[in-house]
């Protein structure tokens, strides 16, 4: 699966991976926050002995309001589909993304981290310039 461009296979698949990977982990950091039970503390403004979630759901029962403005979903949507969809940012093109995705797929990776990501890197690598 011979890729064509002027950037390098490595430095394309880097362009690819890494940012897979962080924000991979910011999504994990942002559920692990949102899901961490605080510390009960009555003497704290904000709500406490809950989890972010919890108070954010039930706001009244915590003194809080909730203050979100209604929104049109289809409209969100449409202005995702406009824009590129969810994927706002990427460092490669569709195209190469999609390909990249597929041989990642292939090689039957049951997780990335930090600690296996230039093990990951390899195969990619290997598969990308065959």
């Amino acid at each position: 699966m011979h890729f064509t461009s002027d950037k390098s296979y490595s430095s394309e698949l880097v362009q690819w991976l890494w940012p897979k990977l962080i924000q991979q982990e910011l999504d994990k950091f942002q559920c692990d926050m949102n899901d961490h039970k605080v510390h009960s503390d009555k003497a704290k403004l904000l709500p406490s002995g809950v989890s972010l979630n919890v108070a954010f759901s039930l706001c009244e029962k915590y003194g809080g309001e909730n203050c979100l403005q209604k929104v049109d979903v289809s409209v969100v949507q449409q202005l995702m589909e406009e824009i590129g969809g969810e994927e706002l940012i990427q460092f490669v093109t569709p195209e190469y993304g999609a390909i990249v995705q597929a041989v990642y797929n292939s090689l039957g990776i049951e997780s990335l981290t930090f600690d296996n990501v230039w093990i990951v890197f390899r195969p990619l690598l290997s598969q990308m310039e065959a």
